[in-house]
């Protein structure tokens, strides 16, 4: 009797744990906003289909939209979102038409959306959606939030190569920088300097490859560094997030085989606001001798820059692309016209500031401006 007693203990511990049933307070249903992954249908676990990808599903709850594709083709319907926590009912589920080799994984995606009567987290990253009688009918895995093309942009320090971290103290630190509007990337493996392409799919997101990087041939101390780093490259196939500022490159869907950080953090544009000394040009640094010190001033509340060029004064327009991360760019660049011992410094600052598109933070404070290919022109430091 005892046993039974214990069995049924146990089966009912079981149950509990792979129910919707729960004690504790629903949660909101703005906790399912986003993209997921359905990872689990009836208890079954999905496989990627030909694409690579799992089906997953996107809820928009300003809107009571939802979206996505259940493993072959597009979908979409709608949720009542004023509906109480922890229920959750979809209503006009309707997808495109195309035939796929294989319906099976479709099929049971959208027979389990169809029983859907509520939603209970399950844990980090995880949902379920539950039908009438509070069981699990489908399970869902918070989807990595994709990397923008325009995020790779600019130079990234390579952190680490097959798990291993990059010593600090290297002469020259090794680095990649995207130019994402000719796909192209520079560098440094460390001693060489590197070149090649980048190719991504529009059917992958994720997708990145570098086929045909080349190096320079100078002789180096550590060779056995720059060799790996190079054929690191050559097997990448996939970039996810890492974290703030963080990617990481993928060989396979296992473990990363290149992170990289981005040698410059984001921050709103406000943080720019107030006056700022120009401390690099072209990467050349100023002397600290100069008579007058090149600066900028800042005011965004009225989209306005002026300061001084060395010798003239300077004064233009500020604006900032809300659809682009960091960017920035000057307009209508304008400067008095005193004839001055170093006239070209001020040609060079004039020139770099009708080039600047947009802006990064480095880990010393200082302000990095960048072209649109992502090379740094402008490096200002705060005037306190």
């Amino acid at each position: 009797m005892k046993k039974v007693f214990v069995s049924i203990c146990i089966a009912s511990t079981v149950l509990a744990m792979f129910s919707c049933r729960s004690v504790e307070k629903a949660i909101p249903l703005s906790s399912i906003n986003g993209e997921w992954n359905i990872i689990e249908v009836n208890g079954s676990k999905v496989t990627p289909g030909e694409s690579r990808n799992l089906p997953f599903i996107t809820f928009d709850t300003a809107t009571g939209r939802l979206s996505g594709n259940s493993g072959c083709n597009r979908m979409m319907g709608s949720f009542d979102v004023n509906a109480k926590p922890g229920s959750i009912d979809f209503k006009g589920i309707a997808g495109t038409k195309m035939m796929c080799p294989d319906m099976t994984t479709e099929r049971n995606v959208l027979g389990a959306l169809a029983q859907v009567k509520g939603y209970k987290k399950a844990g980090k990253d995880k949902m379920y959606l539950c039908n009438d009688s509070n069981r699990p009918v489908v399970v869902l895995e918070k989807k990595e939030a994709d990397v923008k093309l325009s995020v790779l942009n600019g130079e990234w320090k390579i952190k680490e190569v097959n798990g291993e971290a990059i010593p600090s103290g290297m002469e020259k630190q090794p680095f990649i920088a995207f130019d994402v509007k000719k796909k192209t990337i520079h560098g440094n493996a460390g001693c060489n300097l590197i070149n090649g392409g980048f190719e991504t799919s529009t059917s992958n997101a994720k997708s990145i490859s570098f086929p045909g990087v080349a190096s320079t041939m100078m002789a180096c101390p550590d060779m056995e560094l720059e060799g790996k780093l190079i054929e690191v490259l050559s097997t990448v196939k996939n970039v996810k997030r890492a974290g703030k500022n963080k990617i990481a490159l993928y060989a396979s869907d296992k473990e990363p085989v290149m992170l990289l950080s981005k040698r410059f953090s984001v921050v709103p544009l406000s943080e720019l606001e107030g006056e700022w000394n120009i401390v690099k040009v072209y990467g050349d640094t100023l002397s600290t001798d100069l008579e007058v010190r090149p600066g900028v001033k800042f005011d965004i509340a009225d989209g306005r820059i002026s300061g001084n060029s060395g010798c003239n004064r300077i004064t233009g327009e500020l604006r900032s692309d809300e659809t682009v991360e960091n960017s920035i760019s000057f307009h209508g660049v304008a400067a008095t016209r005193m004839m001055c011992p170093d006239m070209e410094t001020e040609k060079n600052i004039l020139s770099a500031l009708n080039n600047v598109r947009t802006y990064g933070i480095l880990e010393n404070g200082n302000l990095v401006f960048f072209t649109a290919g992502g090379a740094a022109v402008l490096e200002l430091k705060r005037n306190k």
